[in-house]
């Protein structure tokens, strides 16, 4: 009986939602291109009775020897003008010509390939024992990396599922980008007491985005609270065992696994895409449920670089489904997309830490 009727629950929750992202649907669709610059006013911002306070009037360096460690201040929602908490989040960030330069050396630089794609706050901070010395070389966690799209063999989407509120599953979408056998990310250190050190070639890893914090505040996510303006976006890389980690061993998240279907040059296109709209020097979003979320941004891009050029589909609850991402199969399906089903991650690799953070 109690599971007929969580079913029940579940089944108009989600008639619900289609009714309201349909009635929606106008206001929310985002006609601008990908690498367009946008500050969307929350949905239903949220109005305290008494305006939070920040935790702190001056801007606080959270990674001293950082090269890149900088504040990010809220553009807007209850904590606008407050600083966002960059010591796990941060977006990517694309290095000019002089800073190559000089993390990488001379000779690093001069042998880089066509079209390899070198920015800054790629994550790799969780590592077991026997490579504690890049914890000693990169301490905050994030590094310059140097990705050739070339080489990425294919893209995964994957879905964590979780409990956002009593008895309504939710999801957070991320794209695991596995490197062809032999190919691999290299690391450098971004820390300017080992600036330009090598370390971890990664062949797996993840670009995700996330909510990011107001410092200090540490508000627990829930789908609601993505509605009121209470987050930012991350446009993130992580190494896949540092995210492993987190949500198959701490959080037992089960986490599916769909392989894209692809054609021709469109994983070299889309992994591109991904790493101009996470580097976009002026892109400081308020995180939105339903406008403007870890779904929704990497959907837009599929949608413009690969659905576009094959039988778009303008069905608006076909396209709601981005907005809906404990549904990976509908949207993917409905596009074309959807490749092979994969095991899920924790059956994949196992559900043990030490398995985890030992993925190449």
């Amino acid at each position: 009986m109690k599971t007929s009727m969580n079913r029940g629950r579940f089944v108009a929750f989600t008639i619900l939602t289609l009714s309201l992202l349909a009635g929606l649907e106008a206001q929310a669709r985002d006609p601008a291109p990908t690498n367009t610059v946008f500050t969307r006013k929350p949905l239903f911002e949220s109005k305290p009775k008494a305006p939070p306070k920040c935790a702190s009037d001056k801007h606080v360096s959270l990674a001293p020897h950082d090269y890149f460690d900088e504040a990010i201040i809220f553009p807007g929602g209850p904590f606008k003008g407050c600083q966002a908490d960059t010591s796990s989040e941060r977006s990517i960030k694309a290095l000019d010509d002089s800073q190559m330069r000089r993390i990488l050396g001379s000779r690093e630089y001069a042998n880089l390939k066509g079209g390899t794609r070198v920015f800054a706050n790629f994550r790799a901070a969780a590592f077991d024992n026997a490579k504690s010395r890049y914890k000693k070389i990169n301490p905050s966690g994030f590094w310059v990396a140097a990705l050739d799209p070339t080489e990425v063999e294919k893209i995964i989407v994957q879905t964590e599922v979780f409990q956002s509120l009593p008895d309504i599953p939710a999801a957070h979408t991320q794209l695991r980008l596995k490197m062809f056998d032999g190919k691999c990310v290299q690391l450098y250190s971004q820390d300017r007491r080992y600036l330009g050190q090598k370390g971890p070639c990664v062949e797996n890893f993840l670009y995700s985005i996330e909510a990011m914090n107001t410092l200090g505040a540490d508000v627990t996510f829930d789908l609601v609270k993505g509605l009121k303006g209470y987050f930012m976006l991350a446009y993130k890389m992580i190494r896949l065992g540092d995210k492993a980690a987190y949500m198959v061993d701490e959080a037992k998240h089960p986490v599916v696994q769909i392989e894209l279907k692809l054609e021709g040059t469109e994983v070299e296109r889309l992994v591109d895409a991904f790493v101009s709209q996470g580097t976009n020097p002026d892109r400081t979003e308020i995180y939105d449920t339903l406008r403007a979320s870890c779904t929704t941004e990497l959907y837009r891009v599929f949608d413009k670089i690969v659905v576009s050029e094959r039988a778009p589909i303008r069905n608006i609850i076909a396209g709601n489904f981005m907005r809906l991402p404990i549904f990976p199969e509908s949207y993917l399906g409905l596009r074309g997309l959807v490749g092979q089903k994969l095991k899920n991650l924790e059956e994949e690799i196992g559900r043990s830490r030490r398995d985890l953070l030992r993925i190449p």
